[in-house]
């Protein structure tokens, strides 16, 4: 996942990518953990490879709990058998990106909990392929990504990066 998300040892702002000196909203480290100001003495000069990988595991335990929450409140049938390990990968991975309070209360879950929601998109793979924008822009990379883990959900194809 560090290949497809890419490791930053330095802080930087979530959204620009810029790098920074003093902490900010959206400051940010490693694969995208998101640094609080009380943090920021722990973060301001960098971390090594090691301390990246052992918050990506911390942030990824959290979403993945918080994902199985969300799904447990209304257990999706995806498919004959329910939701298989690589849709939950996806899943995961894209609560990852836009945090678990967007996730949670997003169309996409609406969708995934029941069929019958109405909500602006006709098919989950739009309700999912929306999540395109950052700062009302849309983003190519966002659309890359997006792509990938709907390939995740839908096919099981992880790819190169993943």
């Amino acid at each position: 996942m560090i290949n497809a998300e890419g490791c930053r040892l330095m802080p930087y702002l979530d959204l620009s990518g810029a790098p920074i000196h003093h902490w900010q909203k959206g400051a940010t480290i490693g694969v995208g953990h998101l640094i609080i100001r009380q943090q920021w003495p722990r973060f301001a000069n960098g971390i090594d490879r090691n301390w990246a990988e052992s918050l990506l595991r911390q942030d990824l335990q959290h979403v993945e709990l918080g994902v199985l929450d969300r799904l447990e409140a209304c257990r999706p049938r995806v498919g004959a058998r329910g939701l298989r390990q690589h849709q939950f990968d996806a899943l995961v991975l894209l609560a990852f990106n836009i945090g678990l309070a967007a996730f949670s209360s997003s169309s996409l879950v609406a969708m995934l909990c029941d069929s019958r929601t109405v909500t602006p998109y006709a098919t989950l793979e739009q309700a999912w392929l929306a999540w395109k924008y950052a700062g009302g822009e849309v983003m190519p990379g966002l659309e890359r990504r997006r792509a990938e883990e709907w390939r995740i959900f839908k096919e099981g194809d992880y790819g190169p990066d993943i």
